[in-house]
């Protein structure tokens, strides 16, 4: 399409510039969407995954990296999990992390529960409990595998941590809250063994978690980074064909008018020509033949 006039050329220039404009911001709000992604987790599984999970160490039972623990307390952890195990099968897991990954309660217990995964922990029945604390974050959760979660619901595991852990923890004994809770949630899980071997009962309930903070409801599940840039991308296009669309039609109406105008022009002055040529034709004197042959 030729633009014969100087609006047509402004038209089809602020066109461009509203295009450019809405391209910008499209291009901004991706890159701020996706720098959201990359560094808030999406959902509890997808960001657990990206962290590594810890081997067990040599005692199993014990894992001290902020060395909360006295060695006296961990070697009662590990003499009542021998037993604990040999009779039932139960393993305790006491966990000292400088961090415990995860932004909200969900996303924590679903890393435990990757480790006692990861572990084997409980046996195939994953009769274990884990314990995680953090001096560091100033937070704690505990887990409960299928074998004994109907022991351990949410409820129980929330009185228990406040009751045996949380007034130790809150004032920096850490190892004295550690041996406290670890007997309380030993002899609970001994005495629904024995319970549970007598009744014969073999049901294993879906596994349940609860920490220091009160747990916060699920949230509902964000798009990743991929699905954030191809939204943004198909944003984009769709602004830049609608943009497009637009500017068209206004140019076309504008081309249309133009060209009504000239026809309307042309015709005025065709008609000017002929009333021109019709006056001048009047004024012309008669010659003599046409005014002999007119008698």
């Amino acid at each position: 399409m030729i633009l014969r006039n100087k609006k047509s050329v402004k038209l089809l220039s602020l066109i461009l510039a509203l295009m450019l404009l809405f391209t910008s911001f499209g291009t901004a709000a991706l890159a701020e969407s996706a720098e959201g992604d990359a560094e808030t987790p999406t959902t509890g599984a997808a960001a657990d995954t990206m962290v590594e999970i810890p081997a067990p160490t040599a005692t199993f039972y014990v894992r001290d990296e902020e060395e909360l623990l006295t060695t006296e307390t961990e070697n009662a952890i590990i003499s009542r999990n021998e037993s604990l195990f040999e009779k039932y099968g139960i393993q305790i897991i006491i966990l000292s992390l400088k961090t415990i990954p995860g932004k909200d309660i969900n996303e924590k217990g679903a890393y435990l529960h990757r480790i006692v995964d990861s572990w084997q922990a409980g046996g195939t029945d994953e009769k274990c409990l884990m314990l995680a604390v953090s001096a560091q974050e100033q937070n704690y959760i505990a887990i409960a595998g299928d074998g004994l979660s109907a022991e351990f619901p949410v409820q129980t595991w929330s009185q228990m941590l406040d009751q045996y852990l949380e007034p130790d923890f809150a004032a920096g004994q850490y190892d004295a809250g550690v041996q406290k809770i670890f007997n309380a949630v030993a002899d609970k899980s001994e005495l629904y063994a024995i319970n549970h071997t007598a009744a014969g009962d073999t049901e294993s309930p879906s596994p349940e978690a609860t920490a220091k903070p009160e747990q916060p409801e699920e949230e509902g599940e964000k798009p990743g980074v991929f699905e954030t840039i191809l939204r943004g991308i198909a944003t984009i296009i769709f602004v830049v064909l609608v943009v497009g669309i637009i500017g068209f039609i206004v140019i076309y109406a504008h081309g249309q008018h133009v060209k009504k105008k000239r026809r309307e022009e042309r015709r005025r002055k065709a008609m000017q020509a002929r009333a021109q040529q019709n006056e001048q034709g009047a004024k012309q004197p008669e010659s003599y033949s046409d005014f002999i042959n007119r008698y």
